[in-house]
């Protein structure tokens, strides 16, 4: 009788693993349709804005690194960590390049990796913005406004892409300041007008 008790629990825990699992597979179907819906119109825009690497010198760099706030993902997020604190270390502690970062650690586990380090050198940090479902328009450009504040010559960003359930890659995607941007261009030759 014990026995067929216990068959019968451990049916209904197969029974509802299988309900988790395939209400998870209908979540990630979602989010990477609406994933590719997104990338359809970001990456035109992105090559379309795409500068080459300026070489220096700049007055001011800031690190941006972009984590998840929690989760069970350790080498998504550490990887992020690793290539950040090799970066921080070289330019911040080392003094090999220049001038220091200033970090903006967006997500929980970046900042929680980079705090102890170097946490001085934190120009300040979000955290829980993946609480809502998607950001909207309003809160992605406050973000946006808030990055442009720091008036970085350089702004480096260091983020996970997703390419399908078994890998991502760590991406490093800089930015220019206006005036550095439009400098390296020369005369635009271009259909695009640029205004200050």
């Amino acid at each position: 009788k014990t026995i067929r008790n216990r068959m019968k629990v451990v049916g209904t825990i197969q029974k509802v693993t299988k309900a988790m699992k395939m209400v998870a597979a209908a979540k990630l179907t979602a989010v990477q349709r609406n994933l590719n819906n997104v990338r359809e119109f970001q990456e035109p825009i992105t090559n379309t804005w795409k500068t080459n690497d300026i070489k220096g010198p700049f007055a001011s760099r800031t690190l941006v690194v972009l984590t998840s706030d929690k989760g069970l993902c350790g080498g998504l997020n550490s990887g992020l960590a690793r290539k950040a604190k090799a970066m921080l270390t070289d330019a911040n502690t080392l003094k090999r390049s220049s001038p220091p970062y200033t970090v903006i650690p967006l997500g929980n586990k970046g900042k929680n990796a980079l705090e102890r380090h170097y946490g001085k050198f934190f120009s300040w940090h979000m955290t829980d913005y993946g609480k809502t479902k998607a950001l909207s328009f309003k809160q992605t450009n406050a973000l946006a406004d808030r990055l442009l504040q720091e008036n970085a010559d350089e702004m480096t960003f260091l983020y996970n892409r997703f390419k399908n359930l078994l890998t991502t890659e760590q991406k490093e995607e800089k930015l220019y300041s206006t005036k550095l941007a439009l400098a390296a261009a020369g005369p635009l030759k271009s259909k695009f007008d640029i205004e200050s």
